[in-house]
């Protein structure tokens, strides 16, 4: 099975989730760790472009051998072994962007059916063992939109804001683009870079977010444990699809500038060096004449 990879996700330290579109069938799959070999299904980030792996946003992913694990909502998951998944090719950025757009939605409802129930005044939730999807893509078309960092006691996250309907959304994002190298740090130049360019965005040609069920989370130890939405990725028109690979090679340049900078030093002081040892030598010569 080959599929392009259309979502990648944040999740706790040291791990990520990935999902694509299976070129085939068109149909969304999410690339699971097999139940049967690992308790815990999520890829560990040692399989992220950028450190020993390959999975990146818009690669093509043949997974060899897979076997659909589905369970709703998570209907999308599918075994595999990351050790046997080849890299095949990357999909240009708009290539990549267009398949996306086709598949985007104009409503929630469109994307995830009635199983989606609204919880509290700007959220959504699937309850445990309901509905028929938990990924997705929704259009978002002339509507004010606010990307930011929400800094608390004991964690820092990203939220977007946006309006819906009559009312308003205020999701979680995920998006691991959105965040330093450690994938844990939002990296809050970037996000606003991002909050701004996102805003022109929508109001011009409009963007695509990428919507995902997180796996099922409490609030609270008396709450009952439900399926999150919350925002995966983001795409819009001037840089559509971001690449971990693209952060990687900022940092390998920024990293160079800096060795060749310190090179061009050392050598401007040993030339320097050299030539004060030089005029030295001919003052030397002068007065011994």
């Amino acid at each position: 099975m080959q599929i392009v990879i259309t979502h990648l996700t944040r999740m706790a330290p040291g791990y990520f989730c990935a999902a694509g579109i299976d070129l085939e069938t068109g149909r969304q799959v999410r690339p699971v760790m097999p139940p049967w070999s690992w308790k815990d299904p999520r890829l560990c980030s040692k399989y992220l472009q950028g450190q020993s792996g390959f999975f990146d946003m818009g690669v093509i992913v043949d997974l060899g051998k897979t076997v659909p694990v589905p369970r709703s909502p998570e209907v999308e998951d599918t075994a595999f072994d990351p050790e046997q998944a080849r890299l095949c090719g990357v999909m240009t950025k708009f290539d990549l962007y267009k398949l996306i757009k086709s598949h985007a939605k104009d409503s929630l409802t469109d994307i995830f059916g009635d199983a989606l129930i609204k919880q509290g005044r700007a959220s959504y939730v699937v309850q445990r063992n309901t509905g028929s999807a938990s990924l997705g893509f929704l259009r978002l078309n002339k509507t004010p939109v606010k990307l930011s960092v929400l800094k608390g006691l004991n964690e820092t996250k990203i939220r977007l804001l946006f309006k819906y309907g009559e009312g308003w959304l205020n999701f979680s994002v995920t998006d691991i683009h959105l965040y330093a190298s450690d994938c844990t740090t939002p990296d809050d130049a970037l996000v606003q870079r991002t909050a701004d360019a996102l805003r022109r965005a929508v109001f011009r040609e409009g963007a695509v977010l990428g919507v995902g069920l997180t796996r099922l989370f409490a609030e609270s130890p008396d709450a009952k444990a439900v399926h999150w939405l919350q925002v995966n990725n983001l795409h819009f028109n001037g840089n559509p699809v971001w690449r971990m690979g693209e952060r990687k090679k900022t940092e390998q340049d920024i990293n160079n500038t800096k060795v060749v900078s310190m090179q061009n030093a050392v050598c401007h002081a040993e030339r320097s060096e050299a030539s004060r040892l030089e005029s030295r030598g001919r003052d030397s010569s002068l007065c011994s004449e």
